[in-house]
């Protein structure tokens, strides 16, 4: 269900809304939990993963879809976990990505889930992938609100940079700076889109795994960062408006070693902003 709101019962809607705690509780479900609070600048996310590459992938998300969120989590391997635990807890982080604030509480039994979105179609999008999807057995009790607060062209500019660098990787050849074929289509769309929001400001951070001498992982990084720069540079962009860095293996998103881990932590990130 979904409903209008204008940003003058925004916050009524916060004072009425019920949290899942406090409703009637059913038997207490055997298995996995997964909890996700989502505020306008900051995100939660506690309970049990049936993997560490689940963990990976949640940690991933969490980094791509709310990179300018205050990030808690506190997560739990339970090897013993349903088939499908891993995909239903990543498709409701996707669903709240497209929201202004929600809240999420996952069982096998009962996915509970209230939402205050921005854009209704990409956030009914997401329920629907979200529904195909559920364990065998599992309610989905969902509401979504959706408001229409005045959105500054700044704002709109964040939202389709954000968008396009969210979740690709700008990939290079193995140990160099050169870039990759698949590093084009984004970086044309960045392009594109910074041209639209001539004010937007972006930073560019070359990240590494921690392989390899540090010396050499930070000089890679910066190189790597560089060539990015240089490409939207050559594609029209300022080259004041552009900022790059390397930062070696100093920042990385998981903490473990194992290939998987190497490979989300190399990576190239982007950061957008709008001067004061």
């Amino acid at each position: 269900m979904h409903l209008r709101l204008s940003l003058a019962a925004l916050l009524c809607l916060f004072a009425l809304r019920v949290d899942a705690s406090t409703e009637e509780t059913e038997i207490e479900p055997e298995g996995p939990r997964l909890q996700i609070e989502l505020g306008r600048s900051s995100i939660a996310v506690s309970g049990e993963v049936s993997s560490l590459a689940h963990e990976a992938i949640l940690r991933q998300l969490l980094l791509q879809r709310f990179a300018d969120h205050e990030r808690d989590i506190q997560l739990s391997v339970r090897h013993v976990s349903p088939p499908g635990w891993a995909l239903v807890t990543e498709l409701t982080l996707k669903l709240l990505a497209e929201s202004w604030s929600g809240q999420a509480n996952i069982d096998t039994r009962r996915l509970y889930l209230r939402g205050i979105t921005l854009d209704r179609k990409a956030a009914e999008f997401a329920a629907a992938r979200l529904r195909r999807n559920l364990l065998p057995g599992m309610a989905l009790d969902y509401e979504f609100a959706e408001i229409y607060p005045p959105r500054s062209f700044e704002r709109q500019c964040l939202e389709l940079l954000r968008t396009a660098s969210r979740g690709r990787p700008v990939e290079f050849g193995r140990s160099s700076a050169g870039l990759s074929g698949s590093a084009y289509a984004v970086l044309d769309e960045l392009v594109q889109i910074a041209a639209d929001c001539p004010a937007a400001h972006i930073a560019i951070s070359g990240h590494t795994d921690n392989t390899g001498n540090e010396e050499n992982n930070i000089a890679l990084s910066e190189a790597r960062a560089r060539a990015v720069a240089d490409y939207l540079i050559a594609g029209g962009i300022r080259a004041d408006r552009i900022r790059s860095s390397g930062l070696g293996s100093a920042q990385p998103i998981v903490r473990e070693d194992s290939n998987r881990a190497r490979q989300l932590n190399r990576r190239i990130e982007f950061d957008f902003s709008f001067a004061e």
